[in-house]
């Protein structure tokens, strides 16, 4: 036995025994320090391919041609597996790619009745899809088995979803068979990204007391195209309809039923691709219209309006894409879904802005197999006075390099993952920027959720919010090596209350967290003004806190907080030079200095 510095899911860690079967190898290391992380999980691959030759080869999962991304990948030795170890992670997102130069390639792995859903990509293109719960455990099945082009990345990705029996979402790989020669997978080289959920670290301890880093988990999981999915035969097509500008129609006249059984999708696609610019499409009230598909809003300057609701009833492909430019959807619409378990491809955001221009106002979204409302490049565009609740990720998600959005008085309550996040990896190029959040209320983000979260980000504001019973940080603001995200630049923090923070023992992150892991990265300009918390977790290792590793934190300043309850008010770990001031701090009624 030994002691592991171990963090269930996503909290500081604690030291707790176990095998050393379960510490990362000296492989594992190796590759995530060269930048594996890096290339974690997205599309668009150009691999050259080496010479290949027809010798089949059988790679054990220890074997150095597979690389595993994300650190929640254990090494397990298990008596029945192919040289008695196996790869296994039960988080979403977290995948194994290898580069194949032959023509084919088998996967094996365990069933079991903890076991959840595999997903299989060739290159950025999803290939197979292998449930692997089994009432007993099983070694040796055959998860995946196809023909590839010599020099495809092939990869296999956690989805996070499990049936109702499993009592987790493990996926394992044992061993791998290729027909041919295989290469190790570049650092540079993606397949489908995940929303950080880096593995917890442990400062130098140069400079002063070390303190054990957090793990920053910004949140939803990055999306990958998922494999179309049979669905109940749907209603009879309606022949496109072309429509006035300045007219209203309604979804029931394009065959539509809205009894919550029925399968609506092809109606409601057809009445969609109707609704051109200056057309308003009614989905009347008292009427639930099931779809099954993904619906897309095609079309410039189109108006949609409740106050019905679209209910989608199949997860892998449940979202409402909206990628006309200037489109308003409002009107008390409702979109729900009834997922239990986490997904995190594009189809499975409940909606999802691709655009520019486009205003939500006065919806609500029930439920999402992940994301509630999630912005993908977006721009120019305005979230305003909606409720996202019950969703098994993210509440509302800023990415992708999306800029100069309002979400104005936004409710976010009971939500899988953060809030309201903003997360900026450096593979997508320009970061979220030009971002106002405005009058938030967040209540109770499930564990190991925040409230509000800035991972990589530039001109940031929160201004007027309400934060209750966050299960780690209230406040998260993070430039992170773990997961390869931008630095962080004038974000502040304007008027907020924080009560009950951190109520999750197992994240120890206070009720305000700024972490710093990037080297380079920058944490910079950042400002809480006129904030009060109260009743912070009583044995949380601090209210507020610096950590930063990276050596990168500058100009943060905590103004007029009022602080009320047992933890520590402020802690400073990883770099004694951090630039930051504390001004009319008080604690318990009482003025407080840093000691």
């Amino acid at each position: 036995m030994i002691l592991l510095e171990y963090s269930h899911l996503r909290g500081l860690v604690f030291h707790l025994p176990v095998r050393r079967s379960l510490q990362p190898s000296s492989r594992q290391r190796r590759l995530l320090a060269i930048g594996a992380v890096a290339a974690v999980l997205a599309g668009g691959i150009s691999v050259a391919s080496a010479a290949t030759t027809s010798r089949p080869q059988t790679l054990d999962d220890q074997s150095d041609k597979i690389v595993y991304q994300g650190y929640g990948w254990n090494s397990v030795f298990t008596p029945g597996s192919y040289r008695g170890s196996e790869h296994s992670t039960d988080r979403a997102g977290h995948g194994a790619l290898i580069t194949v130069d032959g023509s084919s390639v088998k996967i094996y792995g365990t069933t079991g009745p903890d076991r959840g859903g595999a997903m299989f990509y060739a290159g950025p293109t999803p290939v197979g899809f292998f449930e692997m719960y089994s009432p007993a455990f099983k070694h040796n099945v055959l998860l995946y088995s196809g023909e590839v082009t010599p020099g495809t990345v092939l990869a296999m990705r956690a989805t996070g979803g499990r049936v109702p029996a499993s009592t987790s979402a493990i996926i394992s790989i044992d061993k791998v068979t290729v027909n041919g020669r295989t290469t190790p997978a570049k650092p540079g080289v993606t397949v489908v990204k995940p929303t950080p959920t880096a593995p917890t670290s442990t400062a130098p301890t140069s400079g002063g007391p070390t303190t054990t880093a957090p793990t920053p988990t910004p949140t939803t999981v990055k999306p990958a195209p998922t494999v179309t999915v049979p669905a109940p035969t749907p209603t009879t097509q309606v022949a496109p309809v072309v429509v006035p500008s300045g007219k209203s129609i309604n979804v029931l006249d394009f065959g539509a039923k809205g009894d919550g059984t029925s399968d609506d999708t092809v109606a409601l696609q057809t009445a969609l691709d109707a609704t051109t610019s200056g057309v308003t499409l009614v989905i009347p009230a008292g009427k639930t219209f099931v779809q099954t598909k993904t619906l897309t809003v095609k079309n410039d300057g189109a108006h949609i309006v409740g106050p019905g609701t679209l209910l989608a009833t199949n997860d892998r492909d449940s979202s409402f894409w909206i990628k006309g430019n200037n489109v308003t959807v409002d009107g008390n619409l409702t979109f729900k879904s009834n997922s239990k378990t986490r997904g995190g491809a594009w189809e499975h955001y409940r909606v999802v802005l691709w655009s520019s221009g486009t205003t939500l106002r006065n919806i609500t979204v029930d439920g999402s197999h992940a994301a509630g409302i999630f912005m993908q490049g977006a721009s120019n565009y305005l979230i305003d006075t909606v409720l996202v609740e019950n969703t098994m990720a993210d509440g509302i998600h800023n990415t992708a390099g999306s800029h100069d959005g309002v979400i104005r008085n936004a409710t976010v309550r009971n939500v899988g993952d953060d809030g309201i996040a903003v997360v900026s990896y450096k593979p997508d190029g320009p970061v979220v920027k030009n971002i106002t959040v405005e009058g938030a209320k967040i209540y109770r983000p499930s564990a190991p959720g925040r409230s509000l979260s800035v991972v990589g980000g530039e001109n940031i504001t929160f201004k007027d919010f309400y934060i209750e019973e966050s299960s780690a940080a209230s406040i998260y603001v993070s430039a992170e090596k773990e997961w390869n995200t931008n630095s962080v630049n004038n974000v502040k923090f304007i008027n907020g209350t924080i009560k009950n923070a951190n109520w999750y023992a197992k994240n120890d992150h206070g009720a305000i967290l700024l972490y710093n892991s990037q080297a380079g990265g920058i944490i910079s300009n950042v400002s809480f003004d006129n904030i009060k918390i109260e009743n912070t977790r009583e044995n949380a290792g601090w209210n507020m806190a610096i950590l930063d590793w990276g050596k990168g934190t500058s100009g943060v300043t905590f103004n007029n907080i009022s602080i009320s309850g047992k933890p520590n008010p402020f802690k400073l770990d990883g770099n004694p030079a951090a630039g930051y001031a504390l001004k009319g701090i008080t604690l318990n009624g009482a003025p407080w200095t840093q000691p």
